[in-house]
């Protein structure tokens, strides 16, 4: 309809792009916030989007923490010759 903002849906790798700074992708997504904010496009996610990011951004400040845990999350993965299924 005339006069109504186009919808435009987000998936999660779209949310993710933002909150990871992926260069190409960023001022992309600005310029479409940009848009969203004038009223020019109507921005749509789903409920299972938004739980794939709900802790994205908390997660990217402990990544340097959970790297040393890797190890211990392959163990419980990995066969009784230690090889990582």
């Amino acid at each position: 309809m005339p006069g109504e903002p186009r919808p435009v849906y987000w998936d999660a790798c779209v949310l993710l792009s933002y909150i990871n700074e992926v260069t190409e992708r960023v001022s992309v997504i600005d310029e479409l916030l940009r848009q969203s904010r004038a009223g020019e496009v109507r921005l749509l996610t789903s409920a299972l989007s938004q739980v794939e990011v709900a802790f994205a951004a908390s997660e990217k400040e402990q990544a340097g923490s959970r790297a040393a845990d890797r190890g211990t999350v392959d163990s419980g993965f990995a066969d009784h010759a230690g090889r990582v299924l």
